[in-house]
């Protein structure tokens, strides 16, 4: 195990409630609430996104000019499907303003869920 992952793992141990950037985090934790920001814009697509996407709970969708909000919208990536991300709950945003009150009922819901049944 390398130094870093001791770290996180110490982190995560010590704390109730820890907000991280990552992809990879997800080898080594089970969140109780893990969003995903997505651009339907942007043609790249990191290999480690494609991997994870299927256990997002939910996205965040950046408006990029692209109406993503609207059923039926399309993002310009290649070889993603759609049933990765289509049934999601999405949260469109629109910079510089990344966070709603949806998604922030949406994640205090998950984190209460979580906590009701951790038996802690």
């Amino acid at each position: 195990m390398s130094g870093a992952t001791d770290q996180m793992r110490k982190i995560l141990s010590r704390h109730e409630n820890v907000m991280v950037e990552s992809n990879s985090l997800l080898e080594l934790a089970q969140p109780d609430v893990f969003l995903m920001a997505l651009d339907f814009g942007e043609a790249d697509f990191k290999p480690s996104s494609a991997r994870f996407l299927g256990r997002a709970d939910a996205l965040v969708v950046v408006d990029s000019g692209l109406d993503a909000a609207q059923p039926g919208a399309t993002p310009v990536w290649e070889n993603v499907e759609r049933g990765l991300w289509g049934g999601k709950p999405q949260f469109p945003v629109k910079p510089p303003n990344y966070v709603t009150r949806p998604m922030v009922e949406f994640v205090r819901s998950r984190a209460n869920y979580a906590s009701a049944n951790s038996g802690a």
